[in-house]
């Protein structure tokens, strides 16, 4: 599951303008649940694999099937990029693949469950509202079970905002 979060802008402009009544700008922000089309293996460790010292420069540089399957993924990306920004080729759009199916197109292609989880009437461009927007978000949808008196996260969540909040957010 991911916790997804956006802003609402709202610009209420007064229906006459004096000292009292000005035009309102109302920040907002929506929070809502997309559960997972595709389950990541649990079995990823958050710890390293192995020691800087046990490691050799070969097992991280790329080798010759690494170099070909780049060629391959090239091979199906330039042409979208020809094509866009070279008005000439525009005759061949038809023999561009748009799309590189993978394992999980299939299960990608469906459209997402999505779960409202409400909104919070705090500004996220804010910092000190952001803060608060993230403590909710915590304390109110992250799984955690008291463990000899102290609060213990049983599963991480993670926080996606399309564009300000960007990597500032880390639940959990």
């Amino acid at each position: 599951m991911v916790i997804v979060g956006d802003n609402i802008d709202l610009e209420q402009p007064a229906r006459i303008q004096s000292h009292k009544t000005a035009n309102k700008s109302l920040h907002w922000f929506q929070i809502y649940a997309v559960k997972d089309r595709v389950t990541c293996d649990d079995s990823l460790s958050e710890g390293p694999q192995k020691s800087l010292a046990d490691l050799q420069m070969k097992e991280f540089l790329p080798t010759a099937d690494v170099h070909s399957c780049l060629i391959n993924d090239l091979t199906l990306l330039i042409p979208r990029i020809v094509i866009q920004y070279l008005p000439a080729y525009q005759p061949f759009i038809k023999a561009v693949k748009f799309h590189i199916p993978h394992a999980h197109s299939t299960e990608m292609a469906n459209k997402s469950e999505v779960c409202s989880l409400g909104q919070e009437f705090l500004n996220s461009n804010k910092a000190a509202e952001r803060a608060e927007i993230l403590k909710n978000i915590h304390h109110n949808f992250v799984p955690t079970a008291e463990v000899c008196n102290q609060k213990e996260v049983l599963q991480k969540v993670f926080l996606d905002q399309p564009r300000r909040m960007g990597q500032e957010c880390t639940v959990s």
